[in-house]
């Protein structure tokens, strides 16, 4: 008799998400191998489902219900292997939610080859289907990466499931909710659009529905349609971003007639040589097959989705569009190729396979979306900040920075991964430059993550180091970064510098609803950046020096508190909830000599200098 062997799960482990990759062995008896491995679901709440062994190796997509799963694996020659599984549903989780965006007067169809049902129901099938594709595909890479069965979790409902073709019409589970969004335009005003504004077409029929905030959505515009004899793909764009708010990804429907539409077809889809007609798109030239055309197709949008998230174009990876070999992740053979031109692979092995780049598993292990019940929290108020000491520009965020990606002609080319993660990181721009293998001619970007997910992105790293520094009567002092965007178009204030021998006895702040002046006391002598506007608010700092400040900005100065090296903190002065928090503070072994900032009718930036 065969026997399995489970290779990346293990008995009473605890997931978080319906469907789990598992790859396993099945062992010869004797002359006989086990073609295939049959997975029977706990007290029938799915469908049994057959997967295919390919010399030994076999992988399986297993359906697991909320709470204790009791699963079952059978060779053809009777051999039994139980697998008890607890699926932990992260109710608390924020989730993406999945759109089909048409327009008012769409005929909710996509294109398809002739014969082929490519009504809204299928639609919907076959995102959902591609959607738990997704899902399961990240957890198994930060599984494999060391991260644990951590993924995003999709928006789901109990209603009619169509994960399984065996499965009565009707049949009720908890399952991914695709929605329907209605767009302004007509389905043909979507076609005409150019493709850099579809973006909007698709963020303004989300717009349209109110949704608490922030919010993350992957839509697809299913009026897309492919015209041959321009060989131009109309109505779609292939788009992911937004606001700290506003996490949308956009993709066209031109590839969805090649998706599964329920577990049973994953295989069959990822194993279909089919050539696609001439009527059809064939995506980047690399979608000649079903097959290829399906990996094009669900693993494009995956990108776009990893934009959502806050990734980059990385060195490799989903990010780097390695996904053309999507397949691989849920089959053991990958059939004739014609984008490579290769005859087939068989096993296909876990070394074989696509990924996610280990520089965005690392991003996800801290992100919101994939927060574990026993992760630690972290403060989410705590901005990153920076300051320029010597020739070293030092980013800080107390929540600690687990990360510094160096960026240039639209990719990464260079990382430092802080662990454990760290308070303070420091670099000189040859260490940037070193790391990235940037030349002295190459402009770069420099992006800081910290574990409580705020990051910073920053350019001209070279001119923040060399303006920072200025020479004064009582030595050099450097400049901090500005707080405030001058969305206000301030004028440019005097410096206000005071040698660090005069002791600081009192500020006070001017303000409204928004930062007016700054005025600093030295005894009975005083000094103001901005102006007496809004009301006076004075702070005692006789006894101790300033350590730093908590400044609220934007567009804007919101307002501001002065915090004490004894720990004394003045009261938030401005506006308390407006613009984002950040806090600033004076490095170690140095002192605040004086303010900076620009002023219209109120204060639209501030900085410090320090020695």
């Amino acid at each position: 008799m065969s026997q399995i062997i489970l290779d990346n799960i293990q008995n009473n482990d605890t997931v978080y998400h319906r469907f789990v990759i598992v790859h396993g062995r099945v062992t010869k008896n004797n002359s006989h191998a086990s073609a295939i491995v049959t997975v029977k679901h706990s007290g029938d709440t799915f469908p049994q489902q057959v997967w295919v062994v390919t010399k030994s190796y076999f992988k399986a997509l297993v359906q697991v219900v909320p709470g204790e799963n009791e699963i079952l694996f059978q060779t053809d020659d009777g051999f039994e292997l139980p697998l008890h599984l607890t699926y932990q549903v992260l109710n608390d989780n924020p989730f993406y939610r999945i759109g089909l965006v048409v327009g008012r007067d769409s005929d909710l169809r996509f294109d398809a080859p002739y014969g082929m049902k490519n009504d809204l129901d299928e639609a919907i099938r076959k995102l959902r289907c591609a959607a738990y594709l997704w899902q399961a595909f990240t957890a198994e890479c930060m599984y494999r990466n060391g991260f644990g069965r951590r993924t995003f979790r999709l928006e789901e409902n109990v209603q009619p499931d169509t994960m399984s073709c065996q499965s009565a019409w009707g049949t009720e589970r908890l399952t991914a909710s695709i929605h329907v969004l209605r767009s302004d335009k007509t389905a043909e005003e979507i076609r005409s659009t150019p493709p850099d504004q579809l973006f909007h077409v698709a963020g303004n029929a989300v717009d349209k529905l109110n949704l608490p905030e922030p919010w993350h959505y992957i839509c697809m515009l299913l009026d897309t349609r492919y015209d041959p004899s321009s060989k131009e793909v109309r109505g779609h764009v292939a788009l992911g971003g937004g606001t700290d708010m506003h996490k949308l990804g956009v993709f066209g429907s031109h590839s969805l007639h090649s998706f599964p539409s329920a577990l049973e077809y994953v295989v069959p889809v990822f194993s279909d040589v089919r050539r696609l007609p001439d009527y059809l798109a064939n995506d980047a030239n690399e979608s000649s097959t079903v097959w290829e055309c399906a990996n094009i197709g669900i693993g494009a949008i995956l990108h776009e989705l990893g934009h959502t998230l806050g990734c980059p174009h990385q060195p490799d990876g989903i990010m780097l569009r390695s996904y053309p070999i999507f397949n691989r992740s849920f089959t053991t053979r990958e059939f004739e190729c014609v984008r490579t031109g290769s005859k087939g692979l068989a096993p296909v092995l876990p070394k074989d396979e696509c990924s996610w780049h280990y520089l965005d598993l690392l991003r996800f292990y801290y992100h919101p979306l994939f927060r574990l019940p026993f992760d630690q929290p972290y403060p989410s108020d705590v901005e990153t900040s920076y300051y320029v000491s010597g020739d070293q520009i030092v980013f800080t965020n107390d929540a600690g920075i687990f990360l510094a990606e160096i960026e240039y002609n639209g990719q990464t080319k260079g990382w430092k991964i802080f662990n454990p993660p760290e308070e303070k990181a420091a670099f000189t721009d040859a260490e940037i430059r070193s790391l990235s293998n940037a030349d002295s001619g190459q402009d770069y970007r420099i992006r800081i993550l910290t574990r409580n997910y705020k990051t910073m992105d920053l350019s001209d790293v070279p001119g923040i180091i060399r303006n920072a520094k200025i020479s004064t009567n009582f030595g050099n002092i450097y400049r901090s970064e500005r707080f405030g965007l001058r969305g206000c178009n301030g004028n440019e204030l005097t410096n206000l510098l005071f040698s660090p021998d005069k002791k600081i006895t009192k500020v006070r702040v001017h303000c409204g609803l928004a930062l007016d002046g700054i005025e600093v006391f030295f005894g009975s002598e005083s000094a103001l950046l901005g102006n007496c506007g809004g009301s006076p608010h004075d702070f005692d700092t006789t006894g101790s020096s300033i350590s730093g400040f908590l400044i609220r900005s934007g567009a804007w100065v919101d307002g501001i508190s002065i915090i004490l090296e004894n720990g004394n903190t003045s009261p938030f002065f401005g506006n308390a909830n407006g613009g984002g928090q950040k806090l600033y503070k004076i490095p170690e072994n140095s002192r605040l000599v004086g303010f900076y900032g620009t002023l219209a009718g109120f204060m639209d930036s501030v900085g410090f200098f320090i020695q």
